[in-house]
């Protein structure tokens, strides 16, 4: 499963099954832009398939390497738009794959609350 932080650091990660040779040069283009801004973090599942599901204490890391990124790159909010003008966004909307798969997207609103707890805590 993954999850797309911004950061001033950029990071790469690979380009996964593009549908069509006409599509390869602008999906291709979108990863380099995020890849240029956003870090990505990979969350073990603990199921294969399915739900993808997320063992407890990988989501409680997750939580911590959030709120870790955003404090030490100056992000003050995490938000969530559901599309790429947030600054929190999924690995399926940048590739054609399912991550970070039915839990972790399901839990996204609440990853983005209580990140947001955590940093209003640390002011």
């Amino acid at each position: 499963s993954a999850l797309f932080l911004p950061t001033t650091a950029s990071c790469s990660s690979s380009v996964s099954t593009l549908p069509t040779l006409s599509g390869i040069l602008p999906a291709l283009l979108i990863h380099i832009m995020n890849d240029s801004q956003a870090v990505t973090i990979e969350v073990a599942n603990d199921e294969v398939g399915g739900q993808w599901h997320v063992g407890d204490e990988s989501y409680e890391k997750l939580i911590e390497l959030c709120t870790d990124i955003c404090r030490r790159n100056g992000i003050e909010e995490l938000r969530y738009t559901g599309d790429e003008s947030g600054n929190l966004t999924l690995h399926k909307m940048f590739a054609d794959t399912e991550c970070p798969g039915p839990y972790l997207e399901s839990r996204v609103e609440e990853i983005v609350q209580t990140v947001n707890q955590k940093l209003k805590q640390e002011e």
